[in-house]
């Protein structure tokens, strides 16, 4: 029986790990077919949210929607860039500067991380400016020009 303030001697056999690391190995290639999958999937969701917001007549009615617009495009160029850069292999029989720019723009994932920060913002944009039209209406109201929807989009 052990007692408190006592360790447990060290037993000379060394532990044997390998089933334990088996087991929790990680397959990159899963997780390679998966972000495939997930990418191609919300590309095309994107694509239907675009074309429906595209046809709808009172689309543009508000500045809500342009703003939602923006956003959708924004989104579908973060999944399109990110399935680019997943599917593109630069190493098939490319000359080398093709290979080099393919490189830098698909495979560091430097365009989606980049468009993926950029609807972020939008995000944030769209948050802010609701905000303001719920909490203070009134200087909304009065304050609020068409130019600052464009500000918002561009920015």
């Amino acid at each position: 029986m052990w007692h408190r303030g006592r360790s447990r001697p060290k037993s000379s056999k060394p532990e044997d790990n390998t089933v334990e690391l088996s087991r929790n190995q990680f397959d990159p290639r899963l997780f390679r077919i998966a972000a495939i999958i997930i990418a191609a999937v919300d590309c095309l969701a994107n694509l239907y949210v675009l074309l429906a917001l595209l046809l709808s007549k009172n689309s543009r009615a508000s500045n809500v929607n342009v703003f939602i617009t923006h956003q959708t495009i924004l989104d579908l160029a973060t999944c399109a860039f990110l399935f680019l850069s997943l599917v593109i292999n630069p190493d098939t029989g490319t000359n080398y500067s093709l290979a080099l720019f393919m490189c830098w723009f698909f495979k560091s994932f430097a365009v989606s991380v980049s468009v993926g920060n950029a609807s972020v913002g939008g995000l944030m944009v769209i948050t802010i400016e609701r905000y303001v039209k719920i909490v203070h209406s009134v200087a909304y109201r009065n304050r609020y020009r068409p130019w600052m929807t464009r500000v918002g989009i561009r920015g």
